[in-house]
């Protein structure tokens, strides 16, 4: 007896559980998605690391290169060497610090570009899962609506033929497509679920943890609300430069510089310091080479640049394309095609309670008007996705907070 109680105990409990896990399904805006997403993704915060490392790189260059100290005791005889302590000091008067650090500089910036189209490439899956989940919550309520109506027309039904003014066929009838019903809306539920799991999965959260779209799905476009040039193009005009800065520093490289040496023939013995003039005048065909592989490699760069160019106008116009043509199903199906369907649906179902029209009429309408309202759902999410796709492609903010370029 003990043990029956406490299977039905637990067998409530887990009803209970399942009954209220939808309920206390976690509401979030898109807002706070992306900040999740921003917060908890690896890949970015691996691209924040290199940007961060990349401007380093730029405060190493500013530096002067540290001292040889040559450091060399006799260890047999006098003259084990000309000197037993010497220490040079680069000081790099030809140019070559400056234009190694402009070298740095692009470097760090094409870097930091990176980071940011990372992270705008990331806000943009975000948007299109938010949106694709908040179009399964839209689609499920809609299909519990369609189970709620047809229970009301299976009453009228059950009505009619119980004063005979219906044959009993059509209770069949109701009743499947009641099931039907039922399991379109068992349908909606595991799509819901599968876009939740798609949206926990970007904000690094378990696949099961419950989740809901606290923002409607919007109804109209917008143009972007600050477009500017997109990272991936500044990035590649960034290598451009660095390609080509590249190229000076390979020039100054071969200028005469000067050091300093200070040098002890014994450690207690005499010592001076002199002034050391180097002259990389004399070439046996590397240095050339070098230029060479360098002017290449810039104008390989410079191809890639007008090829993200193309690519990056090509995003937009096709983004614009979509928006407008979503925006545009949109209107008709709200100023249009759905006032007409409920009025269909409500015709047919009260000229089936008053005996003008048949089950068949009303079970039409009822099809009809559920499979509008899920095609204006789904143009909703269209134009939502062709939104954020839109934001992308123009270069636009993709979030509220969206972090900028550091400027240096």
């Amino acid at each position: 007896m003990h043990v029956r109680t406490h299977g039905l105990r637990c067998a409530a409990t887990a009803l209970a559980v399942a009954v209220c896990a939808p309920l206390c399904a976690q509401d979030l805006s898109l807002a706070e998605a992306q900040r999740l997403a921003l917060q908890h993704n690896t890949a970015l915060a691996s691209a924040r690391l290199a940007s961060e490392a990349a401007w380093h790189t730029v405060q190493a260059a500013r530096s002067l290169p540290a001292p040889e100290i040559t450091l060399a005791p006799p260890l047999i005889g006098r003259v084990g060497s000309d000197a037993e302590l010497e220490v040079v000091q680069g000081l790099q008067l030809n140019g070559a610090r400056a234009v190694r650090v402009r070298v740095a500089g692009h470097e760090a910036r094409a870097t930091g570009l990176d980071a940011q189209a990372a992270e705008r490439d990331l806000l943009l899956q975000v948007r299109h899962s938010y949106w694709a989940l908040a179009g399964a919550q839209e689609r499920l309520r809609l299909r519990r609506e369609d189970t709620e109506r047809l229970a009301e027309l299976h009453k009228a039904v059950r009505r009619q033929v119980e004063v005979g003014s219906a044959p009993g066929s059509q209770v069949v009838k109701s009743e499947v497509e009641m099931a039907r019903a039922r399991q379109a809306q068992a349908r909606a539920d595991l799509e819901l679920a599968d876009a939740g799991a798609a949206l926990n999965l970007l904000l690094r959260r378990t696949p099961e943890a419950a989740v809901r779209a606290a923002d409607a799905l919007p109804a109209t476009a917008s143009a972007p609300a600050s477009a500017s040039v997109r990272p991936e193009l500044a990035a590649a005009e960034a290598r451009v430069l660095v390609g080509r800065s590249q190229e000076a520093l390979r020039v100054v490289e071969r200028r005469p510089d000067v050091a300093v040496q200070a040098r002890m023939e014994t450690l207690r013995g005499v010592g001076g310091v002199a002034a050391l003039i180097r002259l990389p005048l004399v070439d046996w065909g590397a240095a050339r080479s070098d230029g060479l592989r360098l002017r290449a490699q810039t104008r390989l760069q410079e191809k890639e640049r007008d090829g993200v160019r193309a690519r990056v106008e090509a995003d937009a116009a096709t983004a614009r394309r979509a928006t407008d043509a979503a925006a545009a199903s949109v209107a008709v199906y709200r100023d249009e095609i759905i006032p007409r369907a409920e009025q269909l649906a409500t015709l047919a179902q009260k000229g089936y309670e008053r005996g003008a029209t048949g089950l068949l009429e009303v079970l039409e309408a009822q099809r009809t008007l559920g499979a509008v309202r899920t095609e204006y759902v789904d143009e909703l999410t269209n134009l939502a996705r062709a939104q954020a796709l839109l934001d992308w492609a123009s270069g636009a903010p993709m979030a509220p907070q969206e972090s900028r370029e550091r400027t240096r």
